[in-house]
C-alpha cells in the first residue's frame, strides 16, 4: 500500500505520535448526542462486532456506523477483546521482531495498547463493550482450521508451508485463540438477543469466530471491507463479503450514458490510482516498457495474486493452489514456444504493508532455473503500468485477482483458473477442469480471436462492482497517513451523508 506523506511518519515513534494526535482529533469529533431526523420504523438490536480495538481503520467505520445506527433509534452494542488472545488479525510479523518474538510474546504484546485504544474511543462514541475476556475454557469448531489456518498464512506472509516448524508453532498460538473466541462468543449469543450483526471482514481470528458463530444462532450478517474508491465500502450479507459476493444476483443491463461514462474515466485512473485510497504502486502510465516482453506477436499476461491473503476455500477451484496454476501454465507454454507468457507478479508483495514472505518470483525460479526464453517475468518492485501490459497482450490468465474486471472491460479474453468474482458473469472463460483449463489455451493458440470477449457485459459489471454495490460515505475522511480513516459524524447525517444512510436503511430491511 502507497500513501503520499506515509514516510513523514515511518519510523515506531513518530507513528505513535502520530496516531495520538489523530486519536485527538476522534474524540473531539465525536458526538455522543448525534441525531437523526427520521427514526426507524422498527427498532433493531443490533451488535457490531470491532473486536480489534488497534485496527483503527476498522474502528473508525464501526463507531460511525454504530452512531449512526443508534440515531434511528436502534440499540447497538460493540464486542471488544479485552487481552483474550495470543493470535488474531491484529498480529502482523512486522509488529514483532521476528517468529520467534511472536512465539515468546505472542499478541499479548499488542494487546495493552489494543484494548485501551478501543476502549477510549467507544467510550468516547458513548458505547460500553461487550468484553471478551481470557479464558481457559474452549470450544471447538468445525471452522478452526481454516480460520487458523488463514491467520497463520496472513501472519507468516507465506501462502505455502515451506517451514513446518515456523507454521505449526505459530498455528497452534490461532488455533487455541479460535477456540477460545467460540467459548466467549457462544456466552455473548446465549445471553443476549440480537437481530443482526454488523463485523469487518470475517475470514481471521476474531472476527471470522464471530460470522460463523452467528450464522449458528440463525443471526443474519452483514460484513463490510473497504472499497477500493476513496470513502467507499463494499459489504457481504449473510457471509463474508468474499463469498457472499461470487452468489450476487448480478444481472448486466444497459448502462446510461452518465454510468458508462463514469465507469470509463474511473477505470482509466486505476492504474495510477488517483481515486483510490488503496494502491500499491507509483506508476506513470506514458512511460515505455522498457524490458523485453519476447519475440512472438501473440502474447499471454498472467496475474499474480499475494499467496497468503484471503485463504480460503471455493468449491470451484480447479487448480490446488496459485502455485500448481503458475507451475503447470508455465509447463504448457514451454511446448508452445510460439506464444509468449509475461507473468506480472502482484506488486502488493513488495510495497504492500505486509510484504510476502514467500515471493512468486522465488517460487519460479526454483521450479525453472532455465526458464523458457517465451516466459517473461515482471518483478513486484518493476515500475510499470499494469495497463500498459494489459495493452500489449492478446489473453489474460488470472486466478483470483480483481484486475481480471479492468482486463474484460479492455476488450481482453480472459481465463479464470482460480476463483473470481468474475467468474460466472458471462465476461471471462470459466473452464471447470484442468483439462479444460488446457482445452481453451489450446483453443486461443489455434486462432487468438475464438475466445469470447463481452466488452459491455463488462463494463457493466465493472460499474456494479465499484459503483453500485460499494456506499461513499462522506462521515469518513481518507488521510493520507496512518490511520488512513477519520470518523467525522455530525448531526443531520442522514441528510448530509446519503450514502451512509443508504447503508443504514439496508441494515434496517434485513
Amino acid at each position: 500500500m502507497v500513501l503520499k506523506g506515509f514516510e513523514i511518519f515511518s519510523t515506531p515513534l513518530a507513528l505513535r505520535i502520530r496516531k495520538n494526535l489523530e486519536l485527538q482529533k476522534w474524540v473531539r469529533g465525536m458526538g455522543k448526542d448525534i441525531l437523526s431526523s427520521s427514526v426507524a420504523n422498527r427498532k433493531k438490536s443490533i451488535l457490531v462486532a470491532t473486536n480489534i480495538g488497534g485496527n483503527l481503520n476498522t474502528l473508525a467505520f464501526d463507531t460511525v456506523l454504530g452512531m449512526a445506527l443508534r440515531s434511528r433509534g436502534h440499540d447497538v452494542e460493540f464486542t471488544l477483546c479485552d487481552r483474550a488472545l495470543s493470535g488474531c488479525m491484529n498480529c502482523e510479523l512486522n509488529k514483532f521482531k521476528s517468529v520467534k518474538d511472536f512465539r515468546t510474546k505472542t499478541a499479548q504484546k499488542l494487546c495493552n495498547d489494543c484494548t485501551r485504544t478501543g476502549k477510549k474511543i467507544l467510550k468516547a462514541a458513548d458505547f460500553e463493550p461487550l468484553l471478551i475476556k481470557r479464558s481457559d475454557s474452549f470450544v471447538d469448531q468445525e471452522w478452526d482450521i481454516e480460520i487458523a489456518d488463514s491467520g497463520t498464512k496472513r501472519f507468516l506472509a507465506k501462502g505455502r508451508i515451506d517451514d513446518y516448524k515456523e507454521y505449526e508453532a505459530v498455528f497452534q498460538e490461532y488455533l487455541k485463540s479460535s477456540k477460545i473466541m467460540n467459548f466467549a462468543t457462544n456466552e455473548i449469543f446465549s445471553n443476549n438477543h440480537f437481530d443482526l450483526m454488523v463485523a469487518h471482514h470475517g475470514i481471521y481470528v476474531p472476527q471470522a469466530n464471530m460470522v460463523a458463530a452467528a450464522k449458528s444462532f440463525d443471526i443474519p450478517i452483514v460484513t463490510w471491507v473497504q472499497g477500493y474508491r476513496k470513502q467507499t465500502f463494499l459489504f457481504g450479507i449473510g457471509d463474508t463479503y468474499h463469498k457472499s459476493f461470487l452468489n450476487d444476483p448480478f444481472t448486466s443491463g444497459d448502462l446510461t450514458s452518465g454510468e458508462l461514462e463514469e465507469i470509463l474515466e474511473y477505470l482509466d485512473s486505476r492504474d495510477v490510482g488517483d481515486k483510490d485510497w488503496i494502491r500499491f504502486g507509483k506508476v506513470n502510465r506514458e512511460d515505455s516498457i522498457s524490458f523485453d516482453l519476447g519475440e512472438n506477436s501473440v502474447k499471454v499476461l498472467m496475474l499474480t495474486n499475494v499467496s497468503w491473503d484471503a485463504q480460503l476455500h471455493y468449491a470451484s477451484r480447479i487448480f490446488t493452489d496459485m502455485h500448481s496454476w503458475i507451475e503447470e501454465t508455465i509447463n504448457w507454454f514451454s511446448d508452445h514456444k510460439n506464444l509468449d507468457l509475461i507473468i506480472r507478479i502482484h506488486p502488493a508483495e513488495f510495497t504492500g504493508k505486509i510484504k510476502s514472505r514467500d515471493p512468486v518470483f522465488d517460487f519460479i525460479v526454483e521450479r525453472f532455473p532455465n526458464l523458457p526464453r517465451n516466459v517473461k517475468l515482471v518483478r513486484p518492485e518493476t515500475s510499470v503500468s499494469t495497463y500498459k501490459l494489459m495493452d500489449a497482450c492478446n489473453l489474460g490468465l488470472i486466478f483470483a485477482t480483481k484486475a481480471g474486471i479492468e482486463l474484460a472491460a479492455l476488450g481482453k479474453p480472459i481465463i479464470v483458473a482460480g476463483e473470481s468474482w468474475i467468474r460466472g458473469r458471462g465476461v471471462s472463460m470459466d473452464p471447470t477442469s484442468i483439462g479444460e483449463y488446457f482445452e481453451l489455451l489450446e483453443s486461443f493458440e489455434k486462432d487468438p480471436g475464438s475466445l469470447r470477449v463481452n466488452v459491455e457485459g463488462a463494463l457493466n459489471f465493472a460499474h456494479n462492482f465499484f459503483f453500485r454495490k460499494t456506499r461513499k460515505v462522506n462521515s469518513i475522511k481518507a488521510l493520507s497517513h496512518y490511520p488512513y480513516l477519520r470518523p467525522q459524524l455530525k448531526s443531520n447525517w442522514d441528510i448530509d451523508d446519503p450514502g451512509l444512510f443508504e447503508i443504514v436503511r439496508e441494515i434496517e430491511n434485513l
